[in-house]
């Protein structure tokens, strides 16, 4: 197996999940398949799917993440059309308002043989994008440690999480029972949807 591929584990149920860095992580498809037909999508152990809903049921019903946080499915498709924008128009007006912000200050667009080592700018600059780079993922994904804090308090994201798992692992297990699915698990997720919305 592959350094950066992660490991199936499947229960005594049949249920399978994937791991990478002991956390919930799959590229492919979901990263959790319960027996009963339940499929959870997560990315480094956040709920995660940019191509459709993070948890689809076997009845039909779906629940939209991106990056571990919940949305409708109206918000889902306005994000992921917002996302599909054509780069190429972008670059080319940046390139624009680059050269006439440089006619500005130095009185004429960028030229060879200006006297400048331009090898040695752009190195300069790359390093200043490698800081900015780090810090937008840093802002993003904030800490990975998953760890209670000192006053023994579970996040209230990684409390949310675990208990949609309950919920989800005790749904399949109905439905392998051939048991009905008490209306009161699937309010809760929409609550807890909307809970994490406010937050």
């Amino acid at each position: 197996m592959k350094q950066n591929e992660p490991k199936l584990e499947i229960d005594e149920d049949g249920n399978k999940r994937w791991y990478l860095n002991c956390l919930l992580h799959r590229e492919d498809g979901p990263a959790v398949e319960w027996a009963s037909g339940i499929k959870c999508w997560y990315l480094n152990g956040q709920r995660h799917r940019k191509d459709g809903p993070a948890i689809e049921y076997a009845d039909g019903n779906k629940f939209w993440w991106v990056n571990g946080v919940p949305l409708t499915e109206e918000e889902f498709n306005q994000k992921m059309n917002k996302q599909k924008k054509d780069i190429m128009p972008l670059v080319i007006e940046d390139l624009k308002k680059r050269t006439e912000k440089g006619i500005k200050e130095y009185g004429e667009p960028l030229k060879a043989h200006n006297g400048r080592d331009a090898l040695w700018d752009a190195y300069e600059e790359a390093l200043d994008l490698v800081q900015y780079l780090r810090q937008a993922i840093e802002e993003r994904d904030g800490s990975t440690d998953y760890t209670k804090p000192p006053l023994g308090l579970m996040p209230k994201n990684i409390f949310y999480e675990k208990r949609l798992d309950d919920i989800l692992g005790a749904i399949s297990r109905h439905k392998e029972a051939g048991l009905p699915i008490p209306k009161k698990w699937y309010e809760e997720i929409i609550e807890m949807t909307k809970r994490q919305d406010e937050s």
